[in-house]
């Protein structure tokens, strides 16, 4: 849902005047779309829930019949399951190139190779148990390296140079926790 009403919310920052009158007169949900965040709902109504899933649904199918006709770009697909996305043709008569990039070739979007795990683990830290451990943690972990770094050969310098003479010394010098 997020994601959804994020993609209009920049497609209706980005676009021309004109381009967004047409946007936002196909939009139906009542959403200014001008603020970040989940949308307005009742969570805990299921019937709420759906209604709104299906409005942004909604509007995203309006959004891109309304970009009918205006240059949409294929993701070519790498080796290592990532992507890019190229707009280098379109960038040469667009209004919004200096808005966009600063590239003479035009602007180019790579998608990670594990972007799908990246936006599961987003939405996942949004929730406010995995923020209240994660809360709980950190401050543990950060003191930890804080430790490291302060002593004089700590996690940044080693007296002995190659890795498993480094990795020795740091162990019985307590630097670092035997294997």
């Amino acid at each position: 849902m997020t994601l959804i009403r994020g993609a209009i919310r920049g497609l209706l920052r980005e676009a021309d005047d004109e381009l967004e009158t047409q946007l936002r007169s196909v939009l139906k949900r009542d959403d200014e779309y001008r603020s970040a965040g989940k949308p307005v709902c009742d969570w805990d109504d299921k019937t709420a829930r759906e209604a709104l899933v299906d409005e942004l649904a909604h509007d995203g199918y309006a959004a891109l019949l309304a970009l009918d006709g205006h240059r949409l770009v294929p993701i070519q697909r790498a080796k290592d399951g990532g992507g890019l996305a190229s707009f280098a043709h379109s960038c040469t008569g667009c209004a919004l190139r200096a808005k966009c990039t600063k590239s003479i070739e035009g602007r180019s979007i790579r998608v990670h190779p594990r972007e799908a795990t990246l936006q599961r683990s987003r939405e996942r830290q949004r929730d406010p148990a995995w923020k209240a451990r994660y809360r709980a943690t950190r401050p543990k972990v950060e003191r930890k390296f804080a430790h490291l770094m302060f002593r004089r050969h700590g996690g940044r310098r080693a007296r002995v140079h190659a890795f498993a003479r480094a990795r020795a010394w740091a162990t019985t010098s307590r630097c670092l926790p035997p294997r």
